[in-house]
């Protein structure tokens, strides 16, 4: 007789209950709202999930003043990140968490390491790598590549909006220059598949999808450029909460208003 198959481990602690909540959180305009599904729902999720990953990793062998210590700072670095999360993006919360603790207790893991015994050896890692710069550069990759997708989604959707300042006074993009954007933010939309980084080469690139002149594919990434650059700061500090406030007008043009 055949023993019966054992049945996969549910991930109770993290279902879609917690999944749910953390959208609601990131779409509630409310600071007593967030703050009481985070207490209630989110935190007690986070906090196991701390928990799991610090014990899978050992990390409590250092002492259990220190394992309490670098949970709760894990359990503070997770909830700094929630307006990073994205659930549109296809990705779920908890591989999306459970992803970045493994990274930042690697990293922990190595620097207690080395104020405890004055040198590294951590398990699981290799003792040539620099985890503190390769988590970095994973998150900020990651971050860079979201922030990509959603401006180029949220330029083509408000291409109407787009316009240079000349002279004091507001000129509307023409058809042409919001085409040349639309070919602009399309690259934005697949650069995790573009390797060029040659400034000519994206000139022609731009070329292939608009037919235009070199000096309006400059004077439209004149415009966009610091736009780029400003909101990119802003989604790092709030996410797209605030994007809308990047569709109006600089309030010293009276003439012209955006509703």
């Amino acid at each position: 007789m055949t023993s019966p198959k054992k049945k996969p481990t549910k991930n109770y602690y993290f279902g879609p209950e917690v999944e749910d909540a953390i959208s609601e959180y990131l779409k509630s305009e409310s600071k007593f709202t967030k703050e009481r599904i985070f207490n209630k729902t989110i935190y007690p999720a986070l906090n196991k999930l701390a928990e799991n990953v610090i014990h899978d990793r050992k990390f409590y062998n250092y002492g259990y003043d220190e394992y309490i210590n670098i949970k709760h700072d894990l359990v503070v670095y997770l909830h700094e990140r929630l307006n990073r999360f994205d659930a549109g993006a296809g990705h779920k919360a908890f591989s999306y968490f459970n992803r970045i603790s493994i990274n930042w207790v690697f990293a922990n893991m190595r620097r207690v390491a080395k104020e405890t015994y004055g040198k590294v050896e951590v398990v699981e890692i290799d003792n040539n790598r620099d985890l503190d710069s390769e988590q970095y550069n994973t998150e900020y990759l990651d971050e860079l590549r979201d922030f990509c997708l959603k401006w180029s989604s949220w330029g083509n959707n408000n291409l109407e909006y787009l316009f240079f300042e000349r002279e004091g006074k507001i000129v509307d993009f023409s058809p042409a220059d919001k085409k040349v954007a639309n070919a602009i933010f399309n690259l934005f939309q697949n650069s995790h598949s573009i390797d060029i980084y040659d400034k000519k080469a994206l000139y022609i690139m731009i070329r292939e999808q608009v037919n235009t002149k070199t000096q309006r594919i400059t004077d439209v990434v004149k415009v966009l450029k610091p736009l780029c650059y400003d909101m990119y700061m802003e989604f790092k500090k709030n996410g797209t909460r605030y994007w809308h406030r990047f569709l109006y007008y600089p309030e010293k043009y009276t003439d012209k208003h955006i509703y």
